[in-house]
């Protein structure tokens, strides 16, 4: 969904940046020269740059032998600490970092430049294959990266990470508006879709022992309100799926997909850092051509 600003010449957008405590050196310098860019030449006004700490714990990320290795420990709180902070306030759009990802300069006004509520740049993942971190949903109901993507272009996927990813306010009202929260019988707050919800006056709030009846699991989802402290569950991190995915399918819900630009080539730093060149090597190797 293309979005027509409304607000000033140059929209606000708030820079966020789940982080861990250290960030590579090689990080930094590129994320303060995005941001002069953007101030000097770009399209929009940085209304302010928010980091919480340990949104990925990972305290290994950048050392030798991550390399490859999944992540073991994630906590998802710090992105929903971030989101309602933009929320509660006044920018138009929000623009996440990684602090392991490095965006091209001027990489904000290029997204912007999109028209796409819901965008995101490109980079490429640390392990061996080094394939595009944007996927599309595939019959079996998984992801699969969008290998032999056209350079260039700008195309509308089904999962994007958000390493590098702008997102227009609109996109989390809407979240909020199509879906209904519930706790499940442990008490984990989610929320379902209200499309989906076969007679919503009838929801009962009755507790029942989780039981499996012909290879089907139940448990009881008790219609839930937000409690004192807790963020809207965008960003869940369950059954060894990323929060990204979560929130991507969300947004799905209420018919919003994300795109993303591959002209916007980021650098995925660690010990060492993958580029698009890293996944080109990868890609003709693979198909016998080196």
């Amino acid at each position: 969904m293309a979005h027509e600003s409304k607000s000033a010449e140059r929209p606000f957008v708030d820079i966020a940046v789940p982080c861990l405590p250290y960030q590579s050196s090689k990080w930094w310098p590129k994320i303060i020269s995005l941001v002069l860019s953007e101030e000097r030449y770009g399209k929009v006004q940085v209304n302010r740059i928010t980091a919480v700490g340990s949104a990925m714990v990972d305290s290994n990320k950048n050392c030798v032998i991550s390399i490859g290795k999944k992540r073991e420990t994630y906590v998802d709180s710090n992105r929903q600490e971030i989101t309602e902070k933009f929320l509660d306030g006044n920018a138009e759009w929000i623009f996440w970092i990684d602090d392991d990802t490095a965006p091209p300069l001027l990489a904000i006004t290029k997204l912007l430049s999109s028209g796409h509520d819901f965008i995101s740049g490109l980079y490429f993942a640390k392990a061996e294959q080094r394939r595009p971190v944007a996927h599309l949903r595939v019959e079996s109901g998984g992801y699969k990266s969008i290998e032999g993507y056209s350079p260039g272009t700008i195309m509308p996927v089904d999962l994007v990470g958000m390493g590098c990813c702008l997102i227009h306010r609109s996109v989390y009202e809407r979240i909020m508006a199509g879906h209904t929260l519930f706790r499940n019988y442990d008490g984990m707050l989610f929320a379902f879709p209200n499309s989906e919800l076969k007679d919503k006056e009838l929801i009962k709030s009755e507790r029942f022992k989780p039981y499996i009846e012909n290879g089907v699991l139940h448990e009881p989802a008790i219609p839930a309100e937000l409690r004192e402290g807790e963020h809207y569950p965008f960003y869940v991190l369950a059954n060894g799926r990323t929060e990204d995915i979560a929130f991507c399918e969300l947004a799905a819900h209420v018919g919003i997909r994300p795109w993303v630009d591959t002209s916007v080539k980021c650098e995925h730093i660690g010990l060492s850092t993958v580029t698009e060149k890293d996944y080109e090597e990868y890609f003709r190797r693979k198909e016998g051509l080196l």
